[in-house]
């Protein structure tokens, strides 16, 4: 559902301000279950046969792995909450233009409007950041 009141009504902002706040609680308890199973992981290290040795290793891996991505929105997300208290938030990064209201609402840590995204999207990973991560 389409949220059609203006991005800097108290309102809309209030709403999206909530999505972005549980949204940063979900993430923060992500991360900190995958940081317990790494602790865990490299405490069993040391124990069982090669092949669980192995399992414990490749587990360990996924689990950095996933801690990096969960980092990356969780800063993301803050970021967002930052740029809500200033007039930065609903302003797209790149062009200065407000980001469509479905967008926010559907993406409420973005920093780009949908064409700038795409554009960006378009670029070598390397000369950015990458595509914003579809959170949960």
């Amino acid at each position: 559902m389409a949220f059609n009141v203006p991005c800097h009504s108290a309102m809309n902002r209030q709403h999206l301000r909530n999505k972005l706040e549980t949204e940063e609680q979900q993430l923060a308890s992500i991360l900190q279950r995958l940081a317990e199973t790494t602790r865990s992981a490299a405490a069993d290290r040391t124990t069982g046969d090669f092949a669980d040795q192995a399992t414990t290793e490749r587990d360990t891996a996924e689990a950095v792995e996933e801690s990096s991505v969960v980092s990356r929105a969780l800063e993301q997300v803050r970021d967002a909450l930052r740029r809500l208290s200033s007039d930065a938030y609903g302003k797209c990064s790149a062009c200065g233009e407000p980001i469509d209201n479905e967008r926010l609402e559907a993406v409420p840590w973005t920093r780009y409007c949908q064409h700038d995204q795409e554009l960006r999207d378009m670029e070598p990973e390397s000369a950015t950041s990458g595509p914003e991560p579809a959170l949960t």
